[in-house]
């Protein structure tokens, strides 16, 4: 989610810290003695309802991503996506249906 703050009397230049931002992403990578997490991306796997933040914060960094359809995004959705930032590795229409494959 972004958030967007204005305020008339001072002049501010926004700064974009939500899914999917290069800041987000340099905290997940930053190791945790630095004040980060120390994602591994190569070996992570985001598991989203959404393409255009979830899926596509994990292509962006290299992660392979789980899409859930029982959120915000439907399967119809995922098949007239053309942008490869926003396509899923995985799709399922359920997170329980990941203990039945």
């Amino acid at each position: 989610a972004n958030v967007i703050c204005r305020r008339q009397d001072m002049n501010y230049v926004p700064i974009d810290v939500g899914k999917p931002s290069q800041m987000f992403i340099e905290h997940l990578r930053r190791p945790v003695e630095d004040g980060g997490c120390g994602i591994d991306f190569g070996s992570a796997v985001m598991i989203g309802e959404s393409l255009d933040t979830d899926i596509k914060l994990a292509n962006s960094c290299g992660m392979r991503s789980l899409l859930v359809l029982s959120g915000m995004t439907s399967r119809e959705c995922v098949a007239r996506e053309e942008r490869p930032d926003y396509t899923p590795t995985w799709v399922v229409e359920s997170f329980a249906d990941v203990y039945q494959q």
